[in-house]
């Protein structure tokens, strides 16, 4: 039974950490999303409050009240005759059947008689204030000069009306009514546009939240484990240029290069030795352009021939056969960067000749279903895929709790050496000589 609970209880907690987890990626897939969606949340908030504005102008309609207020007295019989006194029960029944006596034909027909008309344009309403006899008989109108007219013919027919239900009143006027010149309601333009923009921002936020939860991308070394059921070799950080650079050297030589990338590469590189085994010819290919290939086989090879090996690093987009058997000969290792997997028909060549690759995979880019087909593609050669590298990793508020907060310029606007013909280091020293074609 101890065994069970204690079995139950580290059930919870990995549900409890894989709960912590997945919310932490949201929220920073989140914050990615809405770094490349703002502008979108921004033009949803004003061009809904710019509509909101529209309509609320369009549709404001200017309405005039004109009211009075009285105090009610009943009459009360004496020995000398009837006297008035005042009696808020009777004020408040009068509010009460106003509504009544204002649906009723009798009422109706002596105002209309009186103003001459044959319906009214306004709204009759009346109250008491409370605890007091005071009655206020007010009408609200679009027209100032209707609202003005329907309530001064109700302070003339309402009390006989009145007396058929309640018995005779008499109303002692206190406020006299005035012409409403200016409408009582104020327009709402300010609240519509607020409206508005808060509508906007939600729908903004509701396409930010989408775009986060369709982001199935490779985000952590756990998702090429977990999802791709492959081992990971290896982060490389992301390296940001400093000052106003657009383009830098990624390369472990580079004196300008930080601490962290040059070391994921040359972790890299022993993870890389410890996998080949006794393969030699390394393909390094990836999903889809611009995830780090060319940047990954040139510090591989790198830090390969830091490590005493002879290496031949050649270009998968020249013709590479006649050096491929030359390097095979002269070489511990031979690695090809090889194009985008994508372009399966460029890369079959080359993974016939490979007897293993490396599978590059820039964090957060490439989507998981295609990442697989890609994988599906090449499980069709004998050359075993010894595991993948992830690349650009970011670390941070934004990042995914993996590399070391650099950057990478795997993307436009960085260059990299790309080796054509062939260069390998000599065994004795490790040394690592290649020719360089160009840069990109």
């Amino acid at each position: 039974m101890i065994m069970e609970d204690k079995k139950n209880t580290s059930q919870f907690n990995t549900q409890e950490d894989a709960l912590e987890i997945d919310l932490s990626v949201l929220f920073r897939d989140l914050l990615r999303s809405f770094g490349k969606l703002w502008w979108l949340t921004i033009l949803l908030a004003a061009v809904v409050a710019m509509g909101a504005l529209l309509y609320g102008i369009k549709s404001y309609q200017p309405m005039y009240k004109a009211e009075t207020t009285f105090t009610v007295e009943t009459y009360n019989p004496t020995q000398s005759g009837y006297t008035f006194f005042y009696d808020n029960r009777t004020a408040a029944q009068m509010a009460l059947t106003f509504p009544y006596l204002l649906d009723s034909d009798l009422l109706l027909e002596r105002v209309k008689v009186d103003l001459g008309v044959e319906y009214l344009n306004g709204t009759p309403s009346a109250k008491v204030i409370d605890n007091s006899n005071l009655f206020t008989l007010s009408v609200t109108s679009r027209d100032p000069q209707a609202a003005y007219d329907i309530l001064q013919a109700l302070i003339k027919n309402y009390p006989a009306v009145a007396e058929y239900v309640i018995g005779k009143t008499q109303l002692n006027m206190i406020d006299y009514p005035e012409f409403p010149s200016m409408p009582y309601n104020s327009t709402q333009h300010m609240k519509y546009t607020a409206v508005g923009c808060l509508i906007g921002f939600v729908l903004g936020m509701g396409i930010v939240l989408l775009h986060a939860l369709m982001r199935n991308t490779v985000r952590k070394e756990t998702d090429i484990i977990e999802k791709l059921q492959s081992g990971c070799l290896g982060s490389i950080p992301l390296v940001v240029p400093k000052g106003n650079r657009n383009a830098i050297d990624l390369s472990i030589h580079n004196s300008k290069i930080g601490t962290p990338f040059k070391e994921s590469f040359r972790g890299l590189a022993l993870q890389t030795v410890r996998m080949m085994e006794d393969r030699k010819i390394l393909l390094i290919t990836a999903t889809m352009p611009e995830e780090g290939t060319s940047t990954v086989a040139k510090n591989l090879a790198d830090a390969l021939t830091e490590q005493g090996k002879a290496v031949v690093l050649l270009d998968g987009n020249a013709r590479i056969s006649e050096q491929l058997r030359q390097a095979q000969k002269e070489a511990d290792y031979v690695l090809i960067d090889a194009p985008a997997c994508q372009s399966l028909a460029r890369v079959t060549p080359l993974a016939e000749q490979a007897e293993a690759i490396l599978y590059v995979i820039r964090q957060d880019y490439s989507k998981l279903p295609r990442v697989m087909n890609c994988f599906e593609d090449l499980d069709q050669f004998d050359a075993k895929l010894i595991g993948c590298v992830l690349t650009g990793v970011r670390s941070g508020i934004t990042g995914y709790g993996y590399g070391y907060g650099y950057g990478y310029g795997y993307g436009k606007g960085y260059h990299y050496g790309r080796y054509g013909s062939y260069g390998y280091g000599d065994k004795k020293g490790g040394k690592y000589a290649a020719e360089k074609e160009g840069k990109q």
